[in-house]
């Protein structure tokens, strides 16, 4: 990994004095030398302790940009001098132009497009955003600082705040430079400075850190938004698939799980990142309880969609597919590091796994299979029912398979072969302690007795126009060579078919969607349907909700 800028909003001083970033050095601008990504000089203290860290920066030039939004402070000469190159001889460098579109341009996807109030309004030198425009020598990317609390608001943290950002982007330190640089800064910060308008909560009932966490993520998902060709969050996830099993608010993972925002906005669409924030702003929430909240009032939770983000980011790398990746950018994503890396020899009879999972955190387990069997999963103390798990079964024949476990007794997996990959995703679904999980992956010689079954179909209510797929999940305990799945309305009245034949067709837990897009050509009515599965002269049943 190459050495980094800091990214970094935030510093805080406490009765006047500094406080050093984690190798000891002070986060002034001036500062040289600093080699270390330190993140967020963020500490854990009390919301009447936050000061101004330093004056506004004295420059002599300003300017006010296109729609009036923004106050653009620079200098010609000395230390935060800016190039004087100016192309369309209007008397103002090209760079303070472009820092000014820059500017217009995030405000309009932020606040414009996507709802966000816009920051504070601190009435220093005119009620336009102060953005100053400084030589932070290659040792951070922009620098964010409250100002004053804003106390006609029934807000409990919400607060003014000016921004500094790069003169030039040019010293070898920046993973982005020149323009790149300036671009993903002022998206990343300016977000920042909006979310101080909201509430900021410097401690909570998580983490020494506060809120600190949540606020990174959405920075670092909204610099990718606006400018997403530059891509300079590639150079921070690898803390998450390095050591993926730590609590999902750790600081490790501070600026690697924008990519955990984008895979929750994409399901359920950006104006639920808004709504958190609203629940944050006007029921003064921590944004764990904000999150969880917006998030159950969808049928989910927080500990189901960070157990199924595992299942999407192992999609990373090498076994990076279009249509199952989280991103086209997953093909450039690190390899997942997971915390056991298993193979089922021929004579194996049984694989046990032991380990204990953080607060909110998963342990991610790999099995492949050196020969073909009946493959089942066996909770052996009991303690894996208050989990949320999955499995994803990569087949080396068929369609891959990925379901959310329900341990009861044995979970049949289904006729594992050669080359199948297995993995397994447990999530803590506690966020005051950790938990120990011992289980075990059993080979058996015998197929499978009992009736197939419907085990899932999510999400149950479809929301047409919003949710893209509908998620059938089977346990199939016979040999079939044709499979339909039709959907009906009340009146008997067919809406969608799909047939499947024997080659996609298999023992144990399969996996089948349906694309919700055909159901919203159909212009059907909100209300209850039957989802039928046709296998050979079997019929299986379930009433779904369609709602527009």
């Amino acid at each position: 990994m190459l050495k980094k800028a800091h990214r970094s909003f935030l510093i805080i001083i406490l009765i006047g004095k500094v406080l050093a970033t984690t190798n000891g050095a002070a986060p002034f601008r001036k500062e040289e030398n600093l080699r270390i990504k330190d993140d967020l000089a963020v500490f854990p203290l009390i919301r009447e302790a936050i000061q101004k860290t330093s004056e506004r920066p004295s420059l002599p030039f300003a300017i006010t940009s296109g729609e009036g939004h923004f106050k653009i402070h620079y200098s010609l000469s000395g230390y935060d001098s800016v190039s004087v190159l100016d192309e369309n001889l209007d008397s103002i460098p090209d760079y303070i132009n472009e820092v000014a579109r820059t500017a217009e341009r995030v405000y309009k996807i932020l606040i414009d497009t996507l709802g966000f109030n816009p920051p504070p309004v601190d009435g220093i030198d005119g009620n336009e955003i102060d953005i100053y425009v400084v030589n932070l020598g290659g040792n951070y990317y922009g620098l964010t600082f409250p100002e004053s609390e804003v106390t006609d608001t029934p807000q409990k943290a919400d607060y003014t705040s000016y921004l500094e950002i790069d003169n030039d982007y040019a010293e070898s330190s920046y993973n982005s430079k020149g323009l790149d640089g300036l671009h993903i800064t002022i998206a990343h910060e300016f977000f920042h400075m909006v979310q101080l308008g909201y509430n900021y909560f410097m401690s909570n009932n998580l983490n020494q850190y506060g809120d600190t966490y949540f606020l990174e993520w959405n920075s670092i998902w909204f610099e990718e938004k606006a400018y997403p060709e530059v891509n300079d969050y590639l150079y921070y996830i690898s803390s998450f698939f390095i050591n993926p099993s730590k609590s999902i608010w750790t600081r490790d993972y501070w600026y690697s799980l924008g990519i955990f925002l984008k895979f929750v906005l994409n399901k359920y669409g950006e104006h639920t990142l808004v709504k958190v924030w609203e629940k944050m702003r006007d029921e003064n929430k921590y944004a764990m309880d904000a999150f969880n909240e917006v998030m159950e009032e969808l049928n989910t939770n927080i500990f189901d969609l960070w157990n199924e983000f595992f299942t999407v980011i192992y999609y990373s790398d090498g076994k990076f597919l279009p249509e199952k990746s989280l991103t086209p950018d997953a093909e450039f994503f690190p390899e997942l590091n997971y915390s056991f890396k298993l193979k089922f020899h021929r004579d194996d009879n049984t694989l046990s796994v032991t380990g204990r999972i953080s607060p909110c955190g998963t342990l991610p387990v790999l099995v492949t299979f050196s020969g073909n069997q009946f493959t089942y999963l066996k909770d052996f103390k009991g303690n894996l029912k208050h989990s949320i798990s999955r499995f994803l079964l990569d087949r080396y024949l068929y369609s891959d398979v990925t379901m959310l476990l329900k341990w009861y007794d044995d979970i049949f997996i289904g006729d594992t072969r050669l080359k199948d990959t297995l993995a397994i995703f447990i999530t803590n679904a506690n966020i005051d302690s950790s938990i120990q999980v011992s289980f075990g992956i059993v080979k058996s010689e015998e197929e499978p007795e009992g009736n197939s079954r419907i085990v899932s179909i999510y999400p149950n209510p479809i929301l047409l126009n919003i949710i893209d797929k509908l998620n059938i999940e089977l346990d199939i305990r016979k040999r079939y060579k044709n499979m339909e799945i039709l959907i009906y309305d009340l009146l008997g009245r067919q809406i969608y078919r799909k047939k499947y034949g024997e080659e996609y067709l298999g023992l144990g837990q399969m996996s089948f969607e349906v694309d919700v897009n055909k159901l919203s050509q159909k212009n059907i009515s909100s209300g209850v349907y039957i989802l039928c599965i046709t296998l050979d002269n079997e019929i299986l049943s379930r009433k779904i909700t369609i709602l527009k």
